[in-house]
């Protein structure tokens, strides 16, 4: 997976649905030498989280040192913010996954999701609908009613929340069926 994802993370955030990307060589990780370097990125990295309200934070390696000493400096360089998301997108073995989540404390208690595609395990629903209940919450998901070309009414999703679940559907191989709801007590 080095190959197809190289060592980086992006930062999404809310400003009309920008992204900044930093990436980042595999020796930054690995050599004590070079923390600077490191240290350097994520200090832009968190300038421009905190310039926004909402930002989401995609990591991509199957490198489990890389995953394990990203977590440690974001928490130590305070990448990670209250709205914040981080999600990481990794190969590795399920045990694997299992210690990093349990053994730092940015993947277990931030607002973390790990998206694992074991190597030999590929994932897809085979294009099934998936069942979503959402209400408008600006800026994470919004709702526009619009007319398409034969007059008939229609709403369109977009923010953060609906553009992440909308790419991990895309990935995944399902379909995304927003069941309407009037109020939470009602999805409860």
């Amino acid at each position: 997976m080095c190959d197809l994802f190289p060592f980086f993370f992006q930062l999404f955030f809310e400003a009309d649905y920008n992204v900044a990307t930093f990436k980042m060589e595999e020796s930054i990780w690995e050599a004590n030498a070079t923390q600077a370097k490191a240290s350097r990125l994520l200090t832009e990295a968190r300038q421009v989280r905190r310039t926004v309200k909402c930002a989401v934070v995609v990591v991509t390696s199957d490198n489990p040192a890389f995953i394990d000493t990203f977590a440690t400096f974001s928490l130590k360089y305070r990448l990670l913010g209250g709205s914040s998301k981080l999600i990481i997108f990794t190969r590795l073995e399920f045990q694997l996954v299992n210690q990093l989540i349990a053994s730092r404390w940015t993947l277990s208690m931030m607002n973390t999701m790990v998206l694992n595609q074991e190597q030999n395990n590929p994932i897809s629903f085979h294009g099934a609908v998936v069942n979503v209940t959402a209400l408008p919450y600006t800026p994470h998901w919004l709702e526009e009613i619009e007319q398409d070309e034969n007059f008939s009414t229609v709403k369109r999703y977009s923010g953060t929340d609906f553009f992440l679940l909308s790419s991990i559907a895309s990935t995944l191989n399902f379909k995304i069926n927003v069941i309407p709801t009037s109020s939470w007590d009602e999805v409860r």
